[in-house]
């Protein structure tokens, strides 16, 4: 006989040794205890899971590094800076570049140019509990220094006296 039906044979025997107004309270904690041992057994495989698929993650995508970074260095594939986005593709939001640029990998950090923007590819993977590729495109343009037109004489933007502010010279 078995460990388990040997465990069942204990079961059974117990609970022909109940009253009826056990039965109910006994059934409630027969469920309750195999409730909480499987639930513990589901987190447990998760949790044993959970590195070795991190790890699977990591490796597919250092293979996709390295075999983009190995096509580039042939001359098979566009590098960054060399790579634009058709400027006639819609402007409703970076969200569209990723459409675009399916055909060309980017790696995460990479710039890529897009109707005067320079949008930097991020890959949102770390994130807990998510177990699909995010990528978002930030746009990282650099601001355009503002210059004071004007003469030599005039106070630069920051430096206007308020209105009927007394002149210090």
């Amino acid at each position: 006989m078995t460990a388990p039906e040997a465990g069942l044979e204990q079961f059974v025997k117990a609970i022909e040794g109940l009253d009826a107004w056990q039965l109910e309270e006994a059934a409630k904690q027969v469920v309750q205890r195999l409730s909480d041992a499987g639930l513990m057994r589901h987190r447990g495989w998760c949790f044993d899971e959970e590195p070795a698929r991190r790890e699977r993650e990591r490796a597919i995508q250092e293979g996709a590094t390295h075999a983009v970074q190995r096509l580039r260095e042939q001359g098979a594939l566009a590098t960054p800076q060399d790579a634009k986005l058709p400027a006639t593709m819609r402007a409703d939001g970076i969200g569209a570049v990723s459409q675009a640029v399916e055909t060309v990998p980017f790696l995460p950090g990479e710039h890529v140019l897009w109707k005067g923007h320079i949008l930097q590819k991020t890959a949102l993977t770390d994130l807990p509990n998510d177990f699909t590729d995010r990528t978002v495109w930030l746009d990282v343009t650099p601001p355009k220094p503002t210059t004071a037109a004007g003469t030599g004489d005039a106070p630069a933007a920051g430096d206007r006296p308020r209105p009927g502010a007394a002149a210090t010279h």
